[in-house]
């Protein structure tokens, strides 16, 4: 977190009353630090990791468990039969797509038209999910995708389902049932953030 809207003068008052109290770690008990900060001080020759995981279900928290958490991530998330989405993930090809700047208009255009039919069929596993679309490469793709749903989605589609669209930041501390994940990225042009794994 940032110390944003936090007057100077409250945090050096803060900062002089914890020097005043001997804590050990004043540093990290500033409004711009968290608590994974003050663990990772406190316990500086252990990692201070996840055990549990509850937010996605287990094939999609998979990759993060296997590369980032070695596997020992349990998860925890299993929605009753009803509200199960199989599979849980799945990856459209877009042959024509190309990333021009900072967007792949093609990628907008697939992403519209594959959630205005998925939303159009009157028995969609989708019927009641809440919606996120999530541009991985910058708002200005965000923007062009917000644009192509709302002339694909009707008032009432985008109430219904609750549809955000941005960029990875709108989604922190929110949650939604379905996310659509925009990569932008095209063979050659991959964005700094997804580097050479785009390529797989």
């Amino acid at each position: 977190p940032t110390a944003a809207f936090v007057a100077e003068s409250r945090i050096a008052s803060l900062k002089t009353s914890l020097l005043r109290s001997r804590h050990p770690y004043v540093e990290q008990l500033l409004p711009e630090r968290s608590i994974f900060d003050l663990a990772q001080t406190c316990f500086a020759d252990a990692r201070v990791a996840l055990v549990q995981h509850f937010r996605c279900v287990p094939p999609v928290i998979a990759f993060s468990n296997s590369y980032f958490y070695h596997g020992r991530l349990q998860p925890r998330r299993l929605p009753p039969r009803s509200r199960r989405l199989e599979p849980a993930l799945i990856d459209i090809l877009v042959p024509n797509g190309a990333k021009r700047g900072k967007t792949n208009i093609a990628e907008a255009n697939a992403l519209a038209l594959y959630l205005a039919d998925e939303l159009s069929k009157p028995n969609t596993a989708l019927r009641d999910a809440s919606i996120g679309v999530i541009s991985l490469a910058g708002v200005e793709q965000a923007r062009l995708l917000r644009s192509k749903l709302l002339d694909v989605l009707t008032d009432e589609q985008l109430a219904r389902h609750r549809i955000v669209v941005g960029d990875p930041t709108s989604f922190q501390g929110d949650e939604r049932d379905v996310i659509l994940l925009s990569m932008v990225a095209s063979p050659g042009q991959s964005p700094p953030q997804l580097g050479r794994t785009n390529e797989q």
